[in-house]
């Protein structure tokens, strides 16, 4: 049902693609190089006024835009910033980079939770737009609706990233030379180890992102398509409806 269903099989691959990661999250940068575990909650207040106004623009723009287009955008676009976020923390003398100091690096975080929350509520809504798109999709195509199986086997799917992920991540910090005692006794990870884990917590997720947003350009309900398949939809439920009542 899922690799026939075209919408609902590269809705899903692009899930699965960008849940694969390193372990290494901005918040273990945090904790693991500045030594800030709340850098993420400070530097995220001056975002919290955007969110609501992310949630107010998504109707807005669903009708304007593609589902396809706003998909990819409001999926990638947050996550992509982490590229400039990792040139500008790679800034400065060897060994004394931006990217190991709390105050230029405060700034930069705020900036990029600001990009985030602007795109967290449009994300949201058309998550949510597209997987129903892709359920009413498989009953105009099909004739039935299969939520319970598509949404099992996306659960299915999308643990084999996760699995992934934590076999990776020990390996992972055994590359780049981390060494777990440390940071319990308040001692820094030697230069090469921060840089790693800098950019394990910013330029990997970025291009990750990027990779999983490329199955959504194969997504084939375009405009004219959605507007032939509401249309149908709602032919063939009136009908219905008229038969249910006739028949009771």
């Amino acid at each position: 049902q899922v690799i026939r269903n075209r919408p609902t099989f590269v809705y899903i691959l692009s899930q699965a693609l960008s849940s694969f990661g390193t372990g290494i999250s901005t918040n273990k940068y945090y904790k693991w190089v500045l030594f800030f575990g709340t850098m993420e909650t400070v530097a995220g207040i001056p975002s919290a006024i955007v969110i609501p106004m992310s949630y107010a623009a998504a109707p807005k723009l669903l009708t304007r835009y593609s589902m396809k287009g706003l998909y990819i955008v409001s999926n990638s676009f947050a996550k992509a910033m982490y590229i400039p976020v990792f040139l500008i923390g790679m800034i400065g003398d060897k060994k004394d980079k931006v990217f190991m100091h709390v105050p230029p690096m405060m700034v930069i975080t705020a900036i990029w939770e600001i990009i985030y929350a602007a795109f967290g509520g449009i994300k949201t809504v058309v998550n949510t737009e597209m997987r129903n798109e892709c359920m009413d999709y498989c009953e105009w195509k099909y004739g039935y609706r299969s939520e319970a199986t598509i949404t099992a086997a996306k659960s299915v799917i999308q643990k084999i990233p996760s699995r992934l992920n934590s076999i990776m991540e020990p390996q992972i910090k055994k590359m780049i030379g981390f060494v777990p005692e440390l940071y319990p006794a308040g001692k820094k990870q030697k230069y090469k180890t921060q840089a790693w884990i800098f950019a394990m917590a910013t330029l990997v997720p970025a291009v990750i992102t990027l990779i999983g947003s490329l199955p959504i350009l194969f997504y084939n309900i375009d405009r004219k398509t959605k507007e032939q398949m509401y249309n149908e939809l709602t032919q063939r439920r009136a009908a219905l409806g008229i038969k249910v009542t006739l028949e009771g």
